[in-house]
């Protein structure tokens, strides 16, 4: 853990940032660019600039531990992937949704290292109670709000 810097906020102050584990000179990878696309994708999206006739969200379980995360990240790329190579003329999106709120995700640290060492920034994710994903409150059921 040298090459990173760790930073916390304790105790828990309000902040909208997560706290992250940066690795120095940090470079996206592949998927981190997916990831910032996919996000500005769905600012587009969820403000009426674009028309997206085709938006698959891909969520992991309400705990949001580092597997749920992480796969729904690694599957909506590869999802996304498969589909640009076999229907590049049918435009589809596949945005990764993280269920838990944008300021507990300094709480999890494991995932903050996991996705520095992927190449992945976590400013990117898209948390649920994000600004951009009001919009598509709409498609979760009240009633079963786990979607």
């Amino acid at each position: 853990l040298s090459s990173f810097l760790v930073y916390s906020r304790w105790p828990a102050t309000r902040c909208s940032e997560p706290v992250v584990a940066i690795q120095r000179n940090e470079r996206l990878s592949e998927l981190g660019k997916w990831i910032k696309e996919q996000r500005r994708q769905l600012v587009e999206w969820s403000t009426g600039k674009a028309q997206k006739d085709f938006v698959t969200i891909v969520v992991g379980n309400a705990a949001s531990d580092a597997d749920s995360i992480i796969t729904s990240l690694t599957y909506g790329f590869l999802k996304s992937a498969e589909h640009d190579k076999n229907f590049s003329e049918i435009p589809r999106v596949f945005i990764p949704l993280v269920k838990c709120r944008r300021r507990h995700m300094r709480l999890r640290q494991e995932v903050l290292l996991i996705l520095s060492r992927a190449g992945v920034n976590p400013a990117d994710l898209i948390h649920i109670d994000d600004a951009e994903f009001r919009p598509l409150e709409r498609l979760i059921d009240q009633n079963d709000p786990t979607f």
